[in-house]
């Protein structure tokens, strides 16, 4: 997947009067890109950019998926389902 340069755009989503605290804002949004790949090649693009977090579109089910590399190392996958 190429990621191409994002453009930072600085948001206060959240206005909350009494809090103040950094976890609660979001602070930049990226866009990129995205075109489906395999979970292989989303693991390698992952690993090469030192990313803990990486979303791909999953060749194989067209679907949006999201890894991320444990504090053990190990990665975990989530793929969300719609239930109606």
């Amino acid at each position: 997947m190429k990621v191409s340069k994002s453009k930072k755009i600085k948001a206060d989503v959240f206005s909350y009067d009494t809090m103040e605290d950094s976890r609660t804002k979001i602070s930049e949004i990226k866009r990129f890109d995205i075109h489906p790949i395999s979970i292989e090649e989303a693991i390698n693009e992952m690993d090469s950019l030192n990313y803990r977090v990486y979303m791909f579109l999953n060749a194989s089910t067209d679907k949006l998926n999201v890894l991320y590399r444990k504090d053990s190392g190990s990665l975990v996958m989530l793929e969300p389902e719609i239930n109606n």
